[in-house]
């Protein structure tokens, strides 16, 4: 018994001594992970943390122990493991205290896999919920990088900001600060970028980057001083760092831009001879090529061009040395070379656009030294090279032009035409121009029926009307009536025969008028002294066909008019339409018909209306008295008219109505005025309206696309442009001559990307005036093809290329390229660089040129004006300054185009200032004195916003409608979506905020958008639709959105009746507040207070009077949010 009980006892010892040493055993696991991990063992704690959470799940050190794990696998880069694991971790521990720094984990981990968007959910969430993370610093550290790889500059720059807000650590401050050098390196913005700078030490970069980024930035800045200072320090101490060849470059650039050519070559050499290989040794070469290109040492620029052709294949400046040794080539005659190089730059292009360009500069070339079958082999290369490619046809037809118009191989011309007679661009000018290629074989059957299966084919084409006039014209003039001739000829022989009396002459005249020869016909006939109907043809006919001199048949007319007018009458008109089938009429055919016929046909009053018109002889319009017989409908149309090229567009406008509602058989041209009108005084919607009526007459039709295409422009809708113009180009060649249809269309393909048609079309315009030699050189700089471009602006007589020049870099707003390139003593170009100093805010240099030379500036002084009161108006908010000089364009240069600009200015100032009413005169009298002014649509906003603030939202959406006609603005249609919200027409407000908030824009404007968007869904009770897009609006907003998004999704439950959800929603501002600067302060009071209201509804006092209480803490004794707050806490505690 007493055995048993001490056996008994043994084992109980024994039991809770092995009880003591599991847990013994199990500390010591959990220490011993610790130890190892502070000792940073990682991969031995992984295995030890492992078994002590498989071991005790449900220990409360379960969750640390875990959480350690989790750290010991990113430091041990193991990211798929913290993938795998983390989730559980979350779902298990979802109320543990490391969740934050888990989160992180698991980002970076998405981050290091490459699943990037993972990763950036990920931190945005940790950015919102969970800034106690001990990573926090290095979860926004992480995003920024995310915004950085993804382009996403705005909340980069933002998030980068935001880091510097949380007051990290030294280190983490120094890498901040870095990453804002070079972001705002990057974006020019380089008083940003050294302030950055400023903020870091030499010793916290690379060796010699510290130095390097302040030379760069200050040569940015074009301070050369101090950037050579730099420099040269550089150069002395880091002479073995990566940045040592970078400064020789840099300072020989700046003894380069300083004239000091010997020292910059002396630099430029040093690379070279350092190693001819390394990264600025192609910079080097090309930059003493350039010097010895600008000192006319040809021969050493040439041998220094050939060398970088050979050692430099890959360099990105391949592009600038072919081209330089082309144009040193062509400018020496020396043809051989040029094709040499020409082959030489085709061999190294591997993008087709470029192959294109430069494979078309060259067949130029070819062509300018009469190698057409050069020129053909050439092309003939590229088709069977790139048979696939979109421009076969184009190339096709360009080789049977070189056939047919230069070496005269018709057969050839018409084989090669022949195998793009289905293309949709080339096929109606291809057989088009076969049918000429037959004319010129005399295979004159061939040709019509050429012509016929042009017509038949492409019956839309602006060649049918050629057609239609080659067939008239052949059959007419040329192709022989032989069966009627043979028959004439056998009666002659058969009344020769039977010994009639017959007057043998006039019976050869017969046959010979049928057989076409009008020059033997018109002998015969005069031989037999016979003047019918054929005879006046005979003569007539024959001087058409002979290109005899125009007086020759007025003569005629004058000595015969007395005995058949009337047959003369007729047979004029033969005359006129044959000189406009042969491009040869003129006005002063159409005034010998009205001053030699006593009455004149309605028909060609009105085709010389037309012919004036389409020849842009529009004085000749004002100054056409018409014969008494014009028609009433045609007489209202001439009058119209001239209404419309007196500028007197209303008048025109109602003479062409009129014409409307009498049935004009001209009524397209009358749709295509009122159009023209609509377009001139900014009506755009209406001037589209007119535009479609326009559907039969083809050439008007091709004005009506131009028209089109101007309208799609103006509304910034490109695509439709180049589309409208694209076609009209296909139809009618001469529009690559017009400068102005030729400036919409490349700036619409450079805005929709089309840099193959901008190759294309540079090649095919004209060289007709200067401007257009000024435009196509511009944008051959535009396009890369530099040396190009400035040859066709160098050799421009006059300013004309000069103004090109200067309109693209400003419009680039390269102020410091004009300041470079207009240096010359000369009133333009001094009134160049007075506005790019303003531009600059230099105002200093800006007023010492102005004072110096403005005696010489007369042309331009209403332009300078502008641009001073430009510079006090938006620079240094002088309003009385500013004014000054608008009052003196206003009051001196009334007659000039800047007047309307300078109102435009007056306008705003008044509104700036809030005087409300003379910013409304103002607007006004731009609209009644300068209808066609530039700035009608922003006037028209500006009204719109004037009418707003006044609380006339009628008017007000009247103005930003007619602005938004014209301009297709962004800004101006969230006004009226603003207007109707005013209105309470929601309906309208919603579509067009969901329009604007569908397009992918990153912008403040998208933002505001989404939000009103929002607030209509409240403003019609769609509460849930609200909420759903207030929280998708919470993930992508920036920050300083934040508090209004989440107060507004609070409210939204508050509307619910759902109090706690809202009470909870309201509380999270206080969150985004903290996070945010003091600018948003009133939201998070205004949420307080309505936790507070809602905590009074629900009867919970005490929680209520806590919020109001903690309101007197965060304001000021004298605001009134905190007598507000105090008055509800003595309401509340009555009860």
């Amino acid at each position: 018994m007493i055995m048993q009980k001490a056996i008994k006892i043994l084992s109980i010892i024994l039991l809770l001594l092995f009880t003591s040493f599991s847990l013994l055993a199990e500390m010591d696991s959990f220490n011993y992970a610790e130890k190892l991990y502070n000792d940073e063992f990682y991969d031995l704690a992984v295995e030890e943390y492992k078994n002590f959470i498989d071991n005790n799940p449900q220990d409360e050190r379960a969750d640390k122990a875990y959480y350690k794990l989790l750290h010991s696998y990113l430091k041990l880069e193991n990211y798929k493991k913290i993938i795998y694991n983390s989730t559980k971790f979350l779902q298990q521990y979802n109320e543990s205290g490391y969740r934050g720094d888990v989160l992180y984990f698991l980002a970076k981990s998405y981050y290091e896999e490459g699943l990037l968007d993972k990763s950036e959910k990920m931190l945005k969430r940790i950015k919102k919920y969970n800034k106690d993370s001990n990573f926090y610093v290095d979860s926004i550290y992480l995003l920024t990088k995310i915004n950085k790889n993804n382009d996403n500059l705005q909340n980069y720059e933002q998030n980068l900001k935001y880091l510097l807000n949380l007051s990290p650590g030294k280190d983490f401050l120094k890498k901040i600060y870095k990453e804002l050098v070079y972001l705002y390196y990057k974006k020019n913005k380089y008083n940003e970028s050294i302030s950055y700078l400023n903020q870091l030490k030499e010793e916290d970069l690379e060796n010699g980057e510290w130095l390097w980024l302040k030379s760069d930035i200050y040569f940015q800045m074009s301070d050369y001083n101090k950037s050579l200072n730099n420099l040269n320090t550089l150069i002395n101490r880091y002479s073995d760092t990566k940045y040592y060849l970078y400064a020789l470059k840099r300072r020989g650039d700046i003894y380069f831009i300083r004239k000091n050519y010997n020292l910059a070559l002396k630099n430029y050499q040093i690379i070279l001879d350092k190693n001819p290989n390394n990264k600025y040794a192609d910079d080097a070469l090309k930059s003493m090529i350039d010097i010895h290109d600008q000192l006319n040492n040809n021969n050493k620029a040439v041998e220094n061009m050939k060398y970088f052709i050979k050692a430099y294949p890959n360099s990105k400046h391949m592009d600038y040395i072919l081209n330089l040794i082309i144009k040193h080539y062509k400018d020496i005659d020396d043809v051989e070379n040029t094709i040499k190089y020409y082959n030489n730059y085709l061999e190294y292009i591997d993008s087709e656009e470029k192959y294109i360009t430069i494979l078309l500069d060259k067949v130029e070339f070819l062509n300018s030294n009469n190698l057409y079958k050069k020129s053909i082999n050439s092309l003939i290369d590229f088709v069977q090279s790139h048979g696939k490619s979109k421009l076969v046809p184009y190339i096709t037809y360009e080789i049977g032009l070189l056939y047919g118009e230069k070496l005269k191989d018709y057969d050839r011309a018409i084989t090669t035409l022949t195998q793009i007679l289905n293309d949709k661009d080339y096929g109606d000018k291809a057989y088009y121009k076969i049918g000429i290629y037959y004319e010129k074989q005399d295979r004159i059957q061939k040709a019509i029926s050429t012509y016929k299966k042009l017509l038949s084919k492409y019956n839309f084409s602006s060649f049918t009307s050629k057609a239609k006039n080659r067939i008239k014209y052949l059959e007419k003039y040329i192709l022989t009536d032989t069966s009627d001739a043979i028959k004439k000829f056998n009666n002659l022989i058969n009344e020769i025969k039977e010994h009639k009396e017959i007057n043998i002459d006039k019976k050869r005249a017969d046959i010979f008028f049928y057989l076409k020869d009008f020059e033997q016909a018109f002998k015969y006939y005069s031989n037999a002294d016979v003047k019918n109907k054929n005879y006046f043809k005979s003569y007539i006919y024959k001087n058409l066909k002979s290109n005899s001199s125009k007086s020759a048949i007025h003569e005629f007319i004058n000595k015969n008019i007395g005995t058949g007018e009337s047959t003369l009458n007729e047979l004029y008109k033969d005359v006129l339409i044959f000189y406009k089938i042969t491009n040869n009429i003129e006005p002063a055919d159409f005034k010998f018909y009205f001053d030699t016929f006593k009455t004149s046909d309605n028909e060609v009053i009105l085709s010389y209306i037309d012919y004036l018109i389409s020849n842009n002889y529009y004085g000749e319009i004002l100054k056409f008295n018409p014969p008494k017989e014009i028609s009433q409908s045609n007489k209202t149309y001439l009058s119209a008219l001239k209404f419309y090229y007196n500028e007197n567009y209303g008048e025109a406008k109602s003479k062409f109505k009129k014409l409307l509602n009498e049935n004009f058989s001209n009524s397209e041209n009358v749709y295509f005025y009122l159009a023209k009108i609509s377009y001139i005084t900014q009506n755009l919607d209406q001037s589209k309206e007119y535009v479609v009526k326009i559907k039969n007459d083809l050439d008007l039709k091709i004005k009506a696309s131009i028209l089109l295409s101007k309208i799609y422009y103006q509304k910034n809708m490109y695509e439709d442009a180049v589309f409208n113009i694209y076609n009209v180009l296909q139809r009618k060649n001469k529009y690559y001559s017009d400068y102005e249809v030729m400036s919409i269309y490349l700036d619409a393909l450079k805005k929709t990307n089309q840099s193959n048609l901008i190759r294309i079309t540079l090649n095919k315009m004209g060289n007709d005036n200067e401007k257009l030699k000024a435009l196509k050189g511009v944008n051959y700089i535009e396009i890369g093809n530099t040396q190009k471009g400035e040859a066709l602006l160098k050799n421009i007589s006059g300013t004309e290329g000069k103004t090109k020049l200067y309109e693209y870099y400003k419009k680039n707003k390269m102020w410091d390229e004009i300041i470079e390139y207009f240096n010359k003593n000369e009133p333009y170009d001094v009134s160049r660089l007075i506005i790019s100093y303003l531009k600059k805010e230099n105002i200093k240099r800006a007023s010492g040129l102005y004072n110096t030379y403005s005696r010489n500036l007369n042309q331009y002084e209403a332009e300078i004006l502008y641009y001073f009161g430009e510079y006090y108006y938006k620079s240094q908010k002088d309003f009385d300054k500013a004014q000054n000089y608008f009052k003196k364009i206003i009051s001196k240069y009334d007659n000039t185009s800047w007047v309307d600009e300078a109102l435009y200015m007056m306008g705003n100032i008044y509104n700036s200032k809030n005087e409300l009413d003379k910013a409304e005169s103002t607007y006004q009298r731009i609209l009644n004195e300068y209808p066609t002014t530039n700035v009608v649509s922003k006037i028209q906003l500006s009204l719109g916003e004037i009418y707003y603030k006044k609380g006339n939202f009628k008017k007000s959406i009247e103005y930003f409608k007619n602005s938004y006609s014209n301009s297709s603005d962004l800004n101006t249609y969230y006004n009226i979506g603003l207007t109707y919200k005013k209105l309470n027409q929601f309906d309208k407000a919603e579509r067009i905020f969901k329009n604007i908030s569908e397009k992918d824009l990153n912008s403040e404007l998208y933002y505001n958008a989404y939000i009103n968007y929002a607030y209509v869904l409240i403003d019609q009770n769609k509460l849930d639709k609200a909420i759903e897009t207030l929280e998708t609006l919470l993930d992508i907003a920036p920050l300083k959105y934040n508090l209004e998004i989440q107060f507004h999704i609070g409210d939204c439950y508050f509307k619910k009746r759902k109090y706690k959800k809202a009470i909870r929603e309201y509380l999270k501002v206080k969150y985004y507040y903290n996070q945010e600067n003091k600018s948003n302060f009133q939201w998070l009071i205004t949420s307080l207070f309505k936790a507070g209201k809602t905590y009074e509804i629900m009867n919970e006092f005490e929680k209520a009077i806590n919020l109001y209480e903690h309101i007197t803490d965060i304001t000021g004794k004298n605001t009134t949010y905190y007598k507000t707050a105090v008055n509800r806490i003595q309401q509340l505690s009555n009860y």
